[in-house]
């Protein structure tokens, strides 16, 4: 199964052009059967670099966030490229696992790569590359090619058949005004009156309206029923 989360910045675009070709380019990577976290830095710098090729001809400069989900056999397996999070709950008591890194300019290894590449980072509201993005890492954003980069990092987890629940995959607007332990908490006590179905958008409301997350929130709940 594979789940996409895209978090557009300076326009639609690039997200987009995610949706619909990403997942696409992971697939057809020679490396896909034997090595899906190579495949999928591959398919990361080839929508890259085809997205940058499209902008230029239409004329626009703008990017997205990017993190893309497996789940193949008994693991997840993320590759994310941005500022989006996600989170695996276990058991009874919703043990915690971190599915991913994320990328923040003032994050100090990711700071020292965009200065060794000439760029800067520097405080503008938050920590941004060159003054302007607040995402080390991203797909598109061609004007800041050279120091913002599209290779995801790929992180790779066991699942537990039978006690794993389900992973939450959001974009920063959510964790920004939520703890993981938040989420479950939340899920766990709105799926009796609302549902699955209801989970991910009950979250956005919870996010913006009750908590005023100064970001836009996008959410994807994905529940783990075993057989």
């Amino acid at each position: 199964m594979y789940v996409g989360l895209y978090d557009g910045h300076s326009g639609k675009h690039a997200a987009e052009y995610c949706r619909t070709h990403l997942h696409v380019n992971i697939g057809r990577q020679e490396e896909f059967q034997h090595d899906v976290g190579q495949a999928m830095i591959k398919a990361f710098q080839e929508t890259d670099q085809r997205y940058n090729d499209a902008a230029d001809r239409m004329g626009v400069n703008d990017g997205t966030t990017a993190m893309a989900v497996l789940l193949r056999e008994d693991s997840i397996v993320v590759a994310n490229c941005g500022d989006a999070r996600g989170f695996l709950f276990r058991g009874a008591d919703c043990e915690t696992v971190s599915l991913c890194s994320f990328q923040h300019p003032d994050r100090e290894d990711e700071k020292d790569r965009v200065t060794r590449a000439g760029g800067k980072v520097v405080w503008f509201g938050t920590w941004r590359v060159n003054g302007v993005l607040a995402v080390s890492r991203s797909i598109g954003d061609p004007a800041l090619r050279t120091v913002v980069i599209a290779e995801p990092e790929v992180q790779s987890s066991p699942l537990a058949p039978g006690h794993d629940d389900f992973f939450v995959l959001a974009t920063d607007g959510l964790w920004d005004v939520m703890e993981p332990s938040g989420v479950a908490t939340f899920v766990r006590s709105t799926l009796a009156s609302q549902g699955p179905d209801g989970i991910a958008q009950a979250l956005v409301n919870e996010a913006v309206n009750n908590r005023n997350s100064k970001d836009n929130v996008t959410v994807v709940v994905v529940f783990l029923h075993w057989n």
